[in-house]
This record gives structure tokens, sequence and C-alpha cells, in this order.
């Protein structure tokens, strides 16, 4: 991997061309990169969810997680993911809020 460079020389075979999409480049970092073809890739042909299935996402606050959660919600799944207390939700709900979660006792 060159990360990310505004220039670069190597092999044509080393590279890859993004496809127009009228989107800032810094965005295939993100969620049309590696960490969205992740989640999506995983949720939808490894798990193969479907519209209706439960999901739990045990790393929801996480980049993958996240995304993960942004698309079982728009493909009608319900979304279920752990958190220590009533205090983490507000940074994971501000992308993606969801509407259960499970709270752990306070001694694990």
């Amino acid at each position: 991997m060159l990360g990310w460079r505004e220039q670069a020389a190597g092999k044509t075979e080393h590279f890859t061309k993004v496809p127009p999409m009228g989107v800032p480049d810094q965005q295939w970092l993100g969620n049309l990169g590696l960490t969205g073809a992740t989640a999506y890739f995983g949720l939808l042909r490894v798990a193969d969810a479907k519209e209706g299935d439960i999901v739990f996402v045990s790393a929801a606050a996480g980049a993958v997680g996240s995304a993960v959660v942004q698309i079982a919600k728009a493909r009608g799944m319900t979304v279920i993911g752990p958190r220590a207390g009533l205090t983490n939700v507000p940074g994971c709900a501000r992308s993606a809020p969801m509407p259960r979660s499970i709270t752990r006792p306070r001694r694990w």
C-alpha cells in the first residue's frame, strides 16, 4: 500500500482507478473505500442479511461497525448493539442512532 498521495509512480497493476462519483477523493478512504466495502460485503454477502433480520453489531462505535449499522438500517434491518452504559450512546448516536441497545452490568 502506498497510502494517500497527490502523486505516485509505479506499475499500473499496483493502482486502482476510482470511478468518477462527484465526491471528494478523500471519501475513498472511508465509507467508499475499505471501511465501507468491509461493512457492505460482510453484512450483505457473507452474513447474507436481509430486510427484517435482526443484526447484532458488537463494535457499532468503530469505523466498520458504524457503517454496518447505517447499511443495516437503510436495508430495513433491526440493529442491536452493546454499550458500556448510558454515557456511551451520544457519540455513537450522532451518525447512526440505534433503537435498541444492551447495557452490560458495571462489574464486567
